[in-house]
């Protein structure tokens, strides 16, 4: 592999393994991610995605499951804006690092809020929706200086959006 590509691809794959099609529980989503820590392949390995109600179980299962020697990179995923400003303050310690959160906002007034209460140590991606309200939301966005994401995949077929609507908000704001 080309130093290029591996350049390209470092830390790309995040490990979701506590949401579908996995479900696993905490132990082993964390068992999971420890041994792919430790793999040839770690090199690939992101960050440890975990919802806010999990956080604090997630940190008590890696302190037994290993001792402490570097803390896991975590993205927090949080429902709704007003849950998120706990997540962006939240305390990194020997167990995780919280280096991003994953946050819902309805409205360009939400996301200006969490511009507001960011601590600019952590990214804070906002999902936007493929709808009438993404140039609004993305303006938004990029006024709060936080990073939009858009969901491209579930486990139901309406989770999916078409594709040439992700290609056309991707021509829209390149």
């Amino acid at each position: 592999m080309s130093a290029a590509l591996r350049a390209l691809i470092e830390h790309v794959i995040d490990y979701a393994g506590l949401y579908p099609p996995a479900n696993a529980d905490v132990l082993t989503a964390a068992r999971n991610y420890a041994s792919y820590r430790a793999s040839d392949d770690r090199w690939m390995l992101g960050r440890f995605v975990v919802g806010v109600a999990k956080l604090g179980e997630l940190r008590a299962v890696i302190r037994s499951l290993r001792p402490v020697e570097t803390a896991w990179p975590v993205t927090v995923v949080v429902p709704d804006s007003a849950a998120a400003t706990g997540a962006i303050r939240g305390v990194d310690d020997a167990a995780i690092t919280i280096e991003s959160i994953e946050v819902k906002a309805k409205t360009p007034t939400e996301v200006a809020m969490l511009g507001r209460s960011t601590d600019r140590k952590r990214d804070v991606y906002v999902e936007v929706a493929l709808d009438g309200s993404l140039d609004t939301m993305l303006d938004a966005v990029a006024a709060a200086k936080l990073r939009a994401k858009v969901r491209t995949g579930g486990v139901t077929a309406d989770a999916v959006p078409p594709a040439a609507d992700v290609v056309a908000a991707r021509r829209m704001h390149s």
